[in-house]
């Protein structure tokens, strides 16, 4: 199903927000995106069981699309977790679909989402209130896409956090490098004891997708083998129920590859 976009609704009178960060192995790749009271860049509409959520880099150009829907023949409601949602929803699985400047998860995502307040005019069947949470991943990714989504809403948005990131910058072939990370909440203090989505790759080749728990201090650290490409580590923390959620990464640049020089004459064509 195509997304088409929707012109701008009027603003109100509630808090209007959307901050998702997504990680590299998502549509759009690693980045932050994030509007905080700017109604002229937000729009909502509402269908039978379904949201749909978008921020606008340009009233004309809709830049990440969220698409949030129960079962077919079943309703959203307030405090529910819908899990085991799937791009393309079904009779067996709600939906959860992200478009970011038209790019799609290229295989079938999953994820789940919760419903925090949602309010629709019986009369028009306009959305009149909304706010959730949702966690994205693209196949197996551990960092994923996750946000939080406020339309009009009577309740508080989360608290920012932020990552601190250190290491090698560089290092041999074969050596090991360090890479860590420290989480904090917007008061500047660790969170610690937080899940956390890791996702190390060896530029254009391999990935691997782990999981940590972050210490007392809000810390986590890596230690991986540096091959011939660059590497890079990057962190998300999903977010909880009072915190937004935030994400990191960690460039380890590989030492320069030597140019193969011939020498002597190259032996004659037969």
């Amino acid at each position: 199903t195509t997304v088409v976009a929707v012109a701008p609704a009027q603003a109100a009178t509630g808090t209007y927000a959307m901050h998702v960060v997504a990680g590299p192995g998502e549509p759009g790749g690693a980045q932050v995106f994030a509007h905080d009271g700017q109604t002229e860049v937000l729009n909502a509409r509402s269908f039978p069981g379904a949201v749909l959520i978008q921020g606008w880099e340009t009233p004309s150009s809709p830049i990440l699309t969220v698409y949030l829907a129960a079962k077919p023949g079943e309703s959203l409601i307030p405090g529910t977790t819908y899990a085991g949602a799937r791009e393309r929803g079904d009779e067996y699985s709600p939906a959860l679909r992200l478009e970011y400047a038209s790019m799609r998860c290229p295989s079938d995502g999953t994820g789940a989402f919760t419903i925090l307040e949602y309010e629709v005019d019986p009369v028009t069947e306009q959305l009149v209130r909304f706010a959730a949470v949702f966690d994205h991943h693209c196949g197996s990714d551990t960092v994923g896409t996750h946000g939080s989504l406020y339309w009009n809403s009577a309740l508080p948005t989360r608290a920012r956090t932020s990552w601190a990131m250190s290491g090698d910058a560089t290092g041999s072939q074969g050596a090991t490098v360090q890479v860590s990370g420290a989480l904090a909440d917007a008061q500047g203090s660790p969170l610690g004891g937080k899940q956390v989505g890791v996702r190390t790759t060896t530029i254009g080749r391999d990935t691997i997708a782990a999981s940590a728990t972050t210490s007392v201090s809000g810390t986590f650290t890596r230690a991986p083998t540096l091959g011939i490409d660059d590497l890079q580590v990057a962190v998300a923390f999903p977010g909880d129920a009072t915190n937004e959620p935030s994400i990191a990464t960690w460039l380890v640049s590989a030492p320069p590859r030597r140019a193969a020089t011939l020498t002597g004459a190259l032996p004659s064509p037969v």
